[in-house]
């Protein structure tokens, strides 16, 4: 059993789904994720706004070269090293986009007056598209060339795509603190909590 390396904060910040009211008449909070707030040299540290396009653009470089690996070697070794770089991606990249997502919902929402469901609904729907062209593109390639060539430059493709939305998140964000600071109700809190 491994013992937990983690102090927790005297005053204990940690959010619950109780402390918090739901943004929408009729629903429910039932479960939120906790800010990573930490103690180093004395010093509170938490990942900020800020840092959000750089934990965004690891999380990316850290997939492209996992798939980039994959294809130069194309083997078992390939294969683990592009999964663990993807284990380590993932949380990146959650870390980093979903707050980006729930701000750019939250402004949008404010500016146009309308239930912030319709924008993740839309979201996700969008999502769709891409998903779409990233199978199509793995079936061209291997209805053009080969199974073989499919699996080996399918992933690096859409990985180097991945990279582009390095620029257009850095564009939402600037948008969005230009915009103003309409933030969320978990932010909100979070940071009242913080200052207290």
């Amino acid at each position: 059993m491994m013992s937990d390396l983690a102090q927790r904060f005297d005053e204990n910040p940690i959010l619950k789904p109780r402390a918090l009211l739901p943004g929408v008449d009729g629903m429910e909070v039932t479960c939120l994720l906790n800010p990573g707030v930490f103690r180093y040299r004395d010093k509170v540290r938490m990942a900020a706004p800020k840092h959000r396009i750089l934990v965004f653009s690891a999380g990316l470089l850290l997939f492209f070269l996992g798939a980039v690996t994959n294809t130069l070697l194309f083997n078992a070794m390939g294969v683990l090293i592009f999964i663990g770089c993807l284990l380590l991606a993932k949380p990146l990249l959650d870390l980093a986009y979903f707050p980006m997502q729930l701000r750019a919902v939250d402004a949008v929402s404010h500016i146009e007056g309308r239930n912030e469901c319709a924008y993740i609904f839309d979201h996700e729907f969008r999502l769709f598209p891409g998903r779409s062209q990233g199978c199509c593109l793995f079936l061209g390639i291997a209805y053009c060339g080969s199974g073989i060539a499919a699996l080996k430059y399918a992933l690096p493709v859409i990985a180097l795509l991945q990279l582009l939305s390095i620029r257009v998140a850095g564009q939402i964000f600037r948008g969005l603190t230009a915009a103003g600071n309409h933030t969320s109700s978990v932010e909100s809190f979070t940071a009242s909590k913080m200052e207290a």
